[in-house]
């Protein structure tokens, strides 16, 4: 996982070096800036009880790629509190590279209920910088503030959640079926994995769709 999110810092940087020669717009690039719209989107599992669980996962999509990150690593930065002599370069890494796409004003996060799930990353993982308060909600873009500001709302009531909002725009719902599985299992199941990229990835097509260029 750590490696495969390290590879989204080479994909964008190769991306901004390519960027005269490809379509800016296929690319989630800005004509005017060199951002990246980054599809974002946290899963946890589900408590009937009304106690509250950790993130257990989080998605992060670009044009071309989405990955799904297993952020259940970080609990070891807790562990590392517990005895300062013991190593934990996994929960350490991922933290650092999390960090970077999470405070660097390159990547625009985009998604439905995006802050609220940097919130609930955030109160999962308190001693995790990658989503420390203030660093992480910077270049951050909800939906529904674009729903709001686009040129094809034209007085509609602000969609609900993601599954509308895709209905609305790229008159497709999504199968919301997984949406109460156990996120905490692993491995995922086929369908949790399709789930999870497809949240992500949508957010990019819907933005697409709206019109958005940071």
């Amino acid at each position: 996982m750590v490696k495969s999110i390290r590879d989204i810092i080479n994909k964008v940087n190769n991306n901004n070096n390519n960027e005269k020669k490809k379509n800016d717009k296929k690319n989630n690039m800005s004509k005017t800036t060199n951002k990246v719209l980054v599809g974002f989107d946290a899963e946890w599992p589900p408590k009937y009880d009304g106690s509250k669980t950790r993130v257990s996962l989080v998605q992060l999509a670009i044009e071309t790629q989405v990955w799904l990150v297993d952020v259940r690593l970080l609990e070891e930065l807790e562990e590392e509190e517990e005895d300062s002599r013991r190593l934990v370069p996994t929960g350490l890494l991922l933290d650092q590279v999390l960090t970077h796409v999470m405070t660097s004003n390159q990547f625009v996060k985009i998604g439905h209920g995006v802050r609220i799930d940097i919130k609930e990353c955030r109160r999962s993982y308190p001693r995790a910088k990658c989503f420390a308060s203030g660093s992480a909600g910077k270049n951050v873009v909800e939906l529904t503030a674009m729903w709001k500001n686009s040129k094809r709302n034209r007085g509609d009531p602000i969609p609900a959640s993601l599954s509308d909002m895709a209905q609305k725009i790229l008159k497709k719902p999504l199968d919301k079926s997984c949406a109460m599985s156990d996120w905490g299992r692993r491995p995922l199941s086929n369908a949790q994995v399709h789930y999870a990229a497809l949240d992500a990835h949508v957010a990019l097509k819907i933005a697409e769709g709206l019109s958005y260029y940071p």
